[in-house]
């Protein structure tokens, strides 16, 4: 509960608020590859700063949308998540990773649905906490993309999964209801204990998960664009 408290209070009340740019998008020349960082509902991008200061000590290219409208449909997301794919496969030349968290995994999948054609390889996707099934919470959000995430929804019952994915999910989590509902069908499922659903963007279980996709990445042959 403390750690679900301070992760709370850092993502709502200091780097949402006032440090969202604190990180910019980082494409470093040479980068050997990349990371597109996809926020939740009602957050932005400063969600991420503690993995965006890391990959930066790293080399590593990223790119962290925050994504407009906050409340509006989650299909309004997927052309500027491919955005920020192209400009990191201009940068490394490979399909970068993706990383999301909650709502996050979904816009990932509304990506895919209307961009994945347009790739000659799918990438790896990592997600945090994402209602990938629905989320009773939903019934008490606001917004159109608070009613997609609702359990039973048609339009969740129409997004396709996604070709290669690491789900992480706690039973601890408190917004993902019931929380085994943030598994997808065929993926690769993590259990992380002792963490509620903020305290998932900063679980060691996922950094290394995330680590060990770009170590990969790095190995494949690049495609320059």
């Amino acid at each position: 509960w403390a750690g679900e408290a301070v992760a709370s209070e850092l993502a709502f009340s200091w780097r949402q608020p006032w440090r969202e740019w604190a990180e910019p998008d980082h494409l470093p020349a040479g980068a050997a590859a990349g990371v597109l960082l996809v926020h939740g509902f009602s957050c932005n991008r400063g969600r991420w700063n503690g993995w965006m200061k890391r990959l930066r000590a790293q080399g590593v290219a990223f790119v962290a949308p925050s994504l407009e409208p906050a409340f509006g449909s989650i299909d309004a997301y997927a052309d500027e998540l491919e955005a920020g794919v192209q400009r990191l496969k201009a940068a490394t030349g490979r399909m970068p990773v993706v990383c999301a968290h909650s709502m996050g995994g979904l816009a990932l999948r509304a990506w895919w649905r209307r961009h994945g054609a347009g790739h000659a390889q799918p990438p790896h996707a990592i997600t945090l906490g994402s209602p990938h099934q629905g989320t009773r919470m939903a019934a008490l959000g606001l917004g159109v993309n608070a009613a997609q995430m609702r359990q039973g929804s048609a339009w969740l019952a129409e997004l396709p999964g996604l070709p290669d994915v690491d789900c992480f999910w706690t039973p601890c989590d408190q917004v993902v209801n019931p929380a085994a509902t943030a598994i997808l069908p065929g993926s690769r499922a993590h259990r992380v204990d002792g963490v509620g659903h903020m305290g998932l963007a900063h679980s060691d279980a996922a950094w290394q998960c995330l680590q060990t996709a770009l170590a990969a990445s790095s190995l494949s042959t690049p495609r320059r664009i």
